[in-house]
């Protein structure tokens, strides 16, 4: 049996969500501190920050996603190609300026090569 293909169809991704996206979309994540084992009573030094900017469409979040405490109503539902790293529940997505905190991730295909990204950000 012939092995699928998802680097074409990470290509498809990519080009639709591209042709079809809407507005700036970055998603940026702070800089972890990092402890120096060696000199523990040294202040912990932050990494740099990481940025990356998106081929994204973004909608009302999905009812399925909603359970009325931490994703609510107004929450936005966001899809976007792969990209060099992974989102992660607290990044900050950038929306045509305005900021907005990952509350869920979610990887499409469930296994498997990632082809997008789902995620739901506070509207």
């Amino acid at each position: 049996m012939a092995q699928f293909d998802y680097s074409r169809m990470q290509a498809t991704a990519a080009r639709l969500l591209g042709r079809f996206a809407q507005g700036e979309v970055v998603l940026r994540r702070a800089g972890a501190p990092v402890a120096d084992a060696a000199a523990p009573w040294v202040a912990p030094i932050a990494t740099e920050a990481q940025a990356w900017t998106l081929n994204a469409t973004i909608k009302g979040v999905s009812q399925k996603f909603i359970d009325g405490d931490l994703v609510t109503a107004s929450d936005l539902e966001v899809t976007a190609a792969a990209f060099a790293d992974a989102p992660r529940v607290g990044d900050v997505l950038i929306v045509d300026g305005q900021a907005r905190t990952v509350l869920s991730v979610s990887r499409v295909p469930a296994a498997g090569p990632v082809v997008a990204w789902t995620f739901v950000v506070k509207g």
